[in-house]
């Protein structure tokens, strides 16, 4: 959790209004998801590797800022990150800790969620 928060202040991520949202961005947040390199860490999963990408270990950044699988949800999630004045594109931009303004940290929060929804990958993290 440390690379993507240095402080100890309320989460940003932490919305309220969907229990399993709040769910899914605190185990993106901590690095504890069921994504196959993660599994395979704790010697759950036999493999590692992504589904779509079979070279790649699943990986949190591989999935959200990688995997060509997502390509076009990724695309509509950089544009509206645009829009909003984000030029950066990370982990830490995405989970809206670090780089983003407290005033846009629920938006990118947002725009996040989205992300997930569409991509279907949601229940799976």
């Amino acid at each position: 959790m440390g690379l993507y928060r240095n402080d100890s202040s309320p989460q940003p991520w932490v919305r309220k209004t969907s229990c399993q949202l709040d769910v899914t961005l605190t185990r993106l947040c901590l690095g504890h998801t069921r994504l196959t390199a993660h599994l395979h860490r704790l010697h759950i999963s036999p493999d590692l590797y992504c589904p779509w990408c079979p070279t790649v270990p699943e990986t949190i950044k591989h999935f959200l800022l990688e995997c060509p699988r997502f390509y076009s949800h990724r695309t509509v999630l950089r544009t509206q990150l645009l829009t909003l004045g984000m030029n950066t594109f990370d982990m830490p931009t995405l989970l809206g800790a670090t780089g983003v303004h407290p005033s846009r940290q629920s938006t990118v929060i947002c725009l996040t969620c989205a992300f997930l929804k569409k991509s279907g990958q949601q229940p799976h993290l």
